[in-house]
C-alpha cells in the first residue's frame, strides 16, 4: 500500500505510430516519465512497463509483443527512461487495436504497488503499431464523396450513410459533425464496406439561450477519421433548426 504522496508523470508520450521490429531493423522507441513523492518511505525500487490495449483494462495482449528493457531504474531526480522499446506485432494482428504502455510502481522487493482501487498505473496516451508504411498512409488518408442526405432536422435521428474510403473497422472509427457549437458524433456507426458506412444523424449541440425562427439552416462539415488524429476532406451538411420547446408548447392546446 501506498504511504502518502506517490505519482507518475510522463514527460514523454510514446510516438503515436509505432512501427514493427523486423530480424534486421528493432525500430525502437522512447518514453520518459518521472515518479514524484516519498520515494523513500515507499521503497520504490523501479517502474516497469506493460502493454495493454488502448481501449480496454480487462482484456490484454501478450507481453512478449513488447520487446526492450522494460523495467526501468528511477534516477535521483525521479527520472526515469525507457529507450529501448519495440513492438513485434502490428495492429492489425489485433482487430485493428490500438496499444498504450501502464506504467507499474514496484518496491525495491519487486512487489506491485497497491492502492484502495487496485495496483497504481499510469496510463501513455494511445499507439498505433504497424509493419508498412503502406498500411499506415491507407488508415490516415480518407477520401468522402458523397452523403445519402446533405439537410437534416436538428433534433437528429435519421439513418444516414457515406461514400468514401478507405474505411476501417476499429474502435476509433467515427463519423464527426463539426458544427460553429461545437463538434457532435455520430451513432450507431455500421461498417458496411471498406465504402460505405451507416450512421444515425447526431442532434445538434443547441447552445443555451439559442434564439433562431424554426426552419433557420445552419450549415456544418462532416468528416470521417479512422484513427481519432487524422481526418478526411469535409463535407457539406445543413441541420434545419426544429424548436422542440414551441412544439411542446403547441401539442398542449
Amino acid at each position: 500500500m501506498i504511504i502518502g504522496d506517490l505519482d507518475i508523470i510522463i514527460e514523454q508520450q510514446p510516438p503515436s505510430d509505432v512501427r514493427t521490429r523486423t530480424p534486421n531493423d528493432r525500430r525502437t522507441f522512447n518514453s520518459v516519465i518521472r515518479v514524484v513523492g516519498d520515494l523513500a518511505k515507499n521503497k520504490v525500487g523501479g517502474v516497469l512497463a506493460q502493454l495493454a490495449y488502448a481501449n480496454s483494462t480487462t482484456e490484454r495482449p501478450s507481453q512478449f509483443i513488447l520487446g526492450g528493457n522494460k523495467i526501468g531504474v528511477i534516477g535521483k531526480d525521479g527520472k526515469v527512461a525507457f529507450d529501448s522499446l519495440s513492438m513485434t506485432e502490428a495492429s492489425t494482428k489485433h482487430r485493428e487495436n490500438e496499444f498504450c504502455l501502464e506504467y507499474v510502481l514496484i518496491s525495491e522487493d519487486n512487489r506491485i504497488y497497491t492502492t484502495p482501487n487496485g495496483p497504481f498505473i499510469k496510463r501513455s496516451r494511445p499507439f498505433y503499431a504497424y509493419s508498412n508504411q503502406k498500411v499506415l498512409s491507407r488508415r490516415r488518408n480518407v477520401t468522402l464523396r458523397t452523403l445519402s442526405s446533405n439537410r437534416g432536422t436538428t433534433l437528429g435521428g435519421d439513418q444516414m450513410h457515406v461514400v468514401g474510403s478507405p474505411f476501417i473497422r476499429c474502435n476509433s472509427l467515427k463519423c464527426i459533425f463539426h458544427t460553429p457549437h461545437g463538434d457532435v458524433a455520430a451513432s450507431n456507426i455500421e461498417l458496411y464496406s471498406e465504402s460505405v458506412l451507416f450512421f444515425t444523424l447526431p442532434p445538434y449541440p443547441i447552445p443555451p439561450g439559442f434564439n433562431s425562427p424554426e426552419g433557420t439552416e445552419l450549415p456544418v462539415q462532416v468528416v470521417i477519421t479512422n484513427d481519432g488524429r487524422n481526418f478526411s476532406n469535409p463535407l457539406s451538411f445543413t441541420y434545419i433548426y426544429e424548436n422542440t420547446h414551441q412544439k411542446r408548447l403547441r401539442s398542449r392546446f
